[in-house]
């Protein structure tokens, strides 16, 4: 099996470091997934939905004398040009 492990200028990067530095969101890389997007990223369009939304979070905090807060945002995205943008696809094999 070939080393995940990645170079950045030279200096090694291992794969456990770079797993580890990734949201637990995202999935894991296999075979025929889609793993990097690069290009011109001008072309992708944010759109605020709702304004941004904060509240106070006192009770989970009153026992240490600490306020918390909580912040939303709901946002949309779109690529506006697709040749801009182009996606790495790992092989299928």
């Amino acid at each position: 099996m070939a080393s995940l492990d990645a170079r950045w200028n030279g200096v090694l990067i291992p794969y456990s470091y770079i797993c580890e530095s990734l949201s637990d969101c995202m999935p894991s890389i296999g075979k025929g997934q889609k793993v990097i997007a690069f290009g011109d990223f001008s072309n992708y369009w944010l759109v605020q939905r709702f304004p941004l939304t904060i509240r106070t979070l006192k009770e989970k905090f009153a026992m240490r004398g600490q306020v918390g807060y909580l912040g939303c945002e709901y946002l949309d995205g779109k690529l506006i040009r697709k040749d801009a943008v182009k996606v790495l696809q790992m092989a299928a094999d």
